[in-house]
């Protein structure tokens, strides 16, 4: 009874110094210029909170802040009173060092209030470099004020800001409804010449107005734009006319067009615009429910194309036949030499049939570094004949085959695969049923042979071994910097985490050069703050303690 008293007694006691400690830190790297990223936590929240003027004096003395990201969540406005916000706010926005502003908030909605914050940020900096702000839902869970009773003025206010923003070149807009002013917000964008990388996600369901400044903000950004990121948005009339301009555009590297519903037509125009685009990098059409035909026509028009890198054509309705027209692009060295990533998960259609056709060109093709099959449908059929394929690619760096059924037989040829393949980094084998024998033939294949594989993902693979059995994998492996495991499987002192932290640090050179005593000091300092790893450094090479 009494030592736990004394415990209940220290305890409130240990936590109000620590945190006193930490706030002291906090203010004291802002002072000192320690800190590049500031990111508003319970800690800095509580120094809004209880110390605002020392911490605005702090701000006023930092040069090199030049990242800060608010999250709405702990600015409390039941515990941090409005004017300290504001104050908080306003020494942020005078940072001279300032490049980034991150404004985000919860699912639980972004009230007129916080529109408020983000305007009073805006209007005391005016060289932001990068603005991004979450999950605009306006008038949820009550208004602040009368004067804002439908977050007209507050918006109005909010697009002046944004006007004057005129070193501003990325602005990501990110989760909004339908009360928010996105005809406004779209109609400052096109008079921000600086803006070239744009991203915007809005509701499925927009009006007539916002379709229109849509139109406006394609139109004018058609020849200044890098980049142009638009998700859920449903304007399928509206992209034609901007596919055509594709077709001699020299600025745009990176088009984004996940669920704005392209139809055929669109894509026609699309692909006949790409075989005469050598700028665009990366183009992703990703569920807008594109059919074979679709893909077919855009797959043919590829191969008069000279830039593209990165394809994403995830969550379509591909099956065979666009597998098919894949394999023929890949089977043609002379055409697209340039793709590198491509991502077709959440086909569903494509099933093994499909698979293997992809995995019979990836036999020849030396292009494709990435490749995505997450939730085809893949079973036994195609994780045999992949197995094949790549046993002799040597360009292939990441494969994703998870969601897929591939069973204890699938991840037996996967494990033979890493047995033989040299360049393949990273595997992706989350929730595919492998079952405790194809864990064991992967953690044998580790374990013995394959001394390149860097991560690999095995989450959600309910019937697996111990993972006693990945422990002794792991001590032998000195490649595998990543490991992804059933939650329920690592114990608290489970010693995984600690040898893929040494794996990251260079562990093959470690045990390679046990008299260098430079670079195991440079490991003691690197893990100075975990003692576990320090301890398995002391046990690894005793000699360590004669150079401490």
């Amino acid at each position: 009874t009494i030592l736990l008293h004394c415990i209940r007694s220290l305890v409130p006691k240990y936590l109000i110094n620590r945190m006193d400690i930490e706030r002291a830190t906090i203010l004291r790297q802002i002072r000192e210029n320690e800190i590049q990223e500031l990111v508003v936590t319970k800690i800095v929240a509580r120094l809004i909170c209880d110390s605002p003027q020392e911490l605005v004096s702090a701000l006023q003395q930092n040069t090199s802040i030049e990242n800060c990201s608010v999250i709405l969540r702990f600015l409390d406005p039941e515990r941090i009173q409005w004017e300290h916000q504001v104050q908080f706010l306003q020494a942020i926005a005078s940072l001279a060092s300032l490049k980034e502003f991150r404004f985000a908030t919860t699912s639980s909605g972004f009230t007129d209030s916080a529109l408020r914050l983000l305007t009073v940020v805006l209007n005391g900096c005016s060289k932001l470099e990068k603005l991004t702000f979450q999950t605009i839902q306006l008038n949820r869970g009550g208004l602040t004020s009368e004067v804002y009773s439908n977050g007209a003025e507050v918006l109005s206010e909010f697009r002046g800001a944004l006007s004057k923003q005129t070193s501003l070149e990325t602005l990501s807009l990110d989760g909004t409804d339908e009360r928010f002013d996105f005809c406004g917000v779209m109609e400052v964008i096109q008079s921000l010449p600086s803006a070239r990388h744009i991203y915007l996600k809005a509701q499925a369901v927009t009006n007539r107005y916002d379709r229109k400044a849509m139109e406006g903000l394609l139109q004018s950004r058609t020849d200044t734009a890098s980049t142009l990121s638009i998700k859920r948005f449903l304007m399928p009339d509206l992209l034609s006319p901007y596919f055509s301009l594709l077709a001699s555009n020299t600025t745009l590297l990176d088009l984004c067009l996940e669920q704005v519903g392209v139809d055929d037509g669109g894509c026609s125009i699309l692909a006949q615009s790409l075989s005469q685009n050598s700028t665009l990098e990366k183009l992703s059409l990703a569920y807008n429910g594109l059919s074979d035909a679709t893909a077919c026509v855009m797959f043919s028009s590829l191969k008069r194309n000279a830039g593209l890198t990165d394809l994403n054509l995830a969550g379509n309705f591909l099956s065979t036949d666009s597998c098919q027209a894949l394999a023929d692009l890949l089977g043609d060295s002379s055409s697209l030499s340039t793709l590198t990533t491509l991502n077709l998960a959440q086909n569903i259609l494509i099933r093994d049939d499909g698979a293997c056709i992809i995995a019979s060109a990836l036999a020849v093709d030396k292009r494709i570094k990435h490749l995505n099959l997450s939730e085809t449908r893949l079973a036994k059929v195609a994780s045999a004949l992949l197995e094949v394929t790549l046993a002799s690619n040597h360009t292939l760096e990441r494969l994703n085959l998870s969601k897929n059924s591939l069973g204890e037989s699938g991840a037996a040829h996967m494990a033979n695969l890493l047995r033989v393949n040299e360049t393949l980094l990273h595997l992706n084998l989350n929730d595919t049923k492998i079952g405790p024998k194809g864990s064991e033939a992967l953690s044998k294949a580790l374990t013995e042979e394959n001394d390149t594989l860097v991560s690999l993902n095995l989450g959600r693979n309910s019937m697996i071994l111990s993972p006693k059995y990945f422990e002794a994998m792991i001590l032998s492996n000195c490649t595998l910097q990543h490991l992804w495991l059933p939650s329920n499987l690592l114990e608290n002192d489970s010693p995984i985490p600690i040898f893929l932290k040494l794996n990251k640090f260079g562990r093959r050179r470690m045990l390679q050069e046990r008299n260098n005593s430079s670079l195991w000091k440079s490991a003691l300092v690197e893990f100075a703050c975990d003692l576990r790893v320090s301890y398995y450094l002391l046990r690894m090479n005793p000699a360590i303690i004669s150079w401490i």
